[in-house]
């Protein structure tokens, strides 16, 4: 089978058949580390009326979900309802916190000039609301990097994260098909949303679970300086050039496998492995996806989600070692 002459390959046998266009951004926790500020907050004031709650506690419980769906849930813990108004208390008290002493991620902005510097389009897409947002952005000087035009909240769309309606929404604003999106979240239910939106997920760890996020469907992320990297000179390939070869284990350089990819899952790709066994042959697989080797298989995995949604584009690849799809 003839390979379209516009499709990159890369070392690792897989290519993505969509060039990555947009970036999104969660904003907390991934742009502004705003996390323990807010958590602590409402634990003080949870505990102040009554329901004794740690950071932890309010970290566990209530991290990534809607304001409506935190005064739900601490409602039910207490057993009955809080003042009203509490609910308005708290971001006033939250917003005051953040004037005193956000700080933008480490990194953030660098990175984010980066990524914009090298042809990629950013935004951001809050479970909080623009007005939040708005006011996060401003204080770390992040909104020059992020206009109004390019901020999105999940209460423009029917339903927050893990609904994949807000990743949807900002990309279909920007003009972006979903499958050239890449998502950077640091909650479970954020990477859900991604994976439902058909996007490449991307989990930032440093303060999260990451093997929540894993097992949610991210590729772990422990640094956002490394988020250019992970992304690809290709804008979504595995980093590597086309030939490339890697070191075998006795230290000379063993070209890349030849692999065997089947049909319909759970897929499976057979070959050599590449990452410096010296030639040992061995199989992997993905449930749902499809993976050449360990270093690799969550990423390709999540290329082909939903299951089979691509099953008619693979195909068996034999010579050179390398695998494309289009």
């Amino acid at each position: 089978m003839s390979l379209e002459p516009s499709i990159r390959r890369s070392a690792c046998g897989m290519t993505p058949a969509v060039t990555l266009e947009l970036v999104i951004f969660d904003c907390d926790g991934v742009l502004v580390d705003s996390e323990a500020i807010s958590n602590r907050v409402l634990a003080a004031m949870l505990s102040e009326r009554g329901l004794p709650t740690t950071l932890a506690q309010a970290r566990r419980e209530f991290q990534g979900m809607l304001l409506a769906d935190v005064l739900a849930r601490a409602e039910a813990r207490l057993g009955r309802p809080l003042p009203d108004g509490w609910l308005a208390r708290y971001e006033v008290e939250r917003a005051e916190a953040f004037r005193r002493e956000l700080q933008p991620v480490a990194g953030a902005v660098e990175v984010v000039e980066r990524l914009r510097g090298g042809g990629l389009r950013v935004c951001v897409a809050s479970q909080g609301k623009l007005e939040k947002t708005r006011l996060s952005l401003a204080l770390t000087g992040l909104d020059r990097l992020f206009p109004e035009h390019v901020r999105f909240s999940a209460y423009s769309v029917a339903n927050g994260k893990p609904a994949p309606d807000l990743f949807l929404h900002a990309a279909a604003t920007i003009g972006v098909e979903p499958a050239a999106c890449a998502v950077v979240e640091d909650t479970p239910s954020g990477v859900q949303a991604a994976v439902a939106a058909g996007m490449r997920a991307i989990g930032y760890t440093p303060d999260s679970d990451e093997r929540a996020l894993v097992e949610a469907g991210a590729e772990p992320l422990s640094s956002l300086d490394e988020l250019p990297q992970l992304l690809g000179p290709g804008r979504g390939d595995c980093g590597e050039s086309p030939g490339a070869s890697r070191p075998a284990g006795d230290g000379t350089q063993a070209e890349a496998p030849a692999i065997r990819i089947s049909l319909l899952g759970p897929f499976e790709i057979e070959g050599v492995d590449h990452a410096g066994s010296g030639g040992d042959a061995r199989a992997f697989s993905a449930r749902g996806g499809l993976s050449c080797c360990r270093q690799h298989q969550r990423n390709v995995a999540r290329r082909v989600s939903p299951p089979g949604l691509w099953y008619n584009i693979w195909y068996q690849i034999k010579g050179d070692g390398y695998g494309d799809h289009g």
